[in-house]
């Protein structure tokens, strides 16, 4: 429906329903993205995060919800407290999201420690779409996360790649 949408879920090899697992009337949920909660060791409760774009406060944003093994699903959160649109998000297995906000190409990382998102960085300033990321193995380019994204400049686009540490 056009007021409003939801995101369901279903278990892979299950033949029971999808169920689901957000739905508010006049609210849309869209862009649902999954992460693996890769630190087992230090944090044997979480086994996962659910990630996804809505517009419940009137501007589309990111928000996350944990899993935990006690508990089940804890309650949405915001990625970041910036009241500027967010769109195309994407995150991986590493701790990455990235999205464009204003024409900007964003991330932020998780902390591995905390496992709380840090504050967002700016990957470029603008005339910019089409983020990506990679999803990759741990020794995969010596374990650099690598976004990509294109640049549109005066006379042409470019596609830009960026390595976590910024090269």
């Amino acid at each position: 429906d056009s007021l409003s949408t939801a995101i369901l879920y279903k278990k892979f090899y299950s033949v029971d329903e999808a169920q689901v697992f957000l739905s508010e009337e006049g609210i849309h949920f869209k862009n649902p993205h999954f992460m693996n909660a890769n630190y087992f060791y230090y944090f044997p409760d979480t086994s996962f995060y659910v990630f996804y774009e809505s517009d419940q406060t009137g501007t589309n944003r990111i928000y996350y919800r944990i899993y935990n093994r006690s508990e089940g699903f804890a309650d949405p959160q915001e990625l970041t407290a910036s009241g500027a649109a967010q769109t195309r998000m994407l995150c991986n297995n590493e701790g990455l999201v990235v999205w464009m906000e204003q024409n900007r190409v964003m991330m932020s990382m998780q902390n591995h420690n905390t496992l709380a998102f840090e504050y967002p960085v700016m990957l470029d300033s603008g005339n910019c779409s089409f983020p990506s990321i990679t999803q990759i193995d741990s020794d995969w380019s010596q374990g650099m996360l690598v976004t990509a994204w294109i640049k549109e400049g005066s006379d042409s686009s470019r596609i830009l790649l960026r390595r976590y540490n910024q090269e």
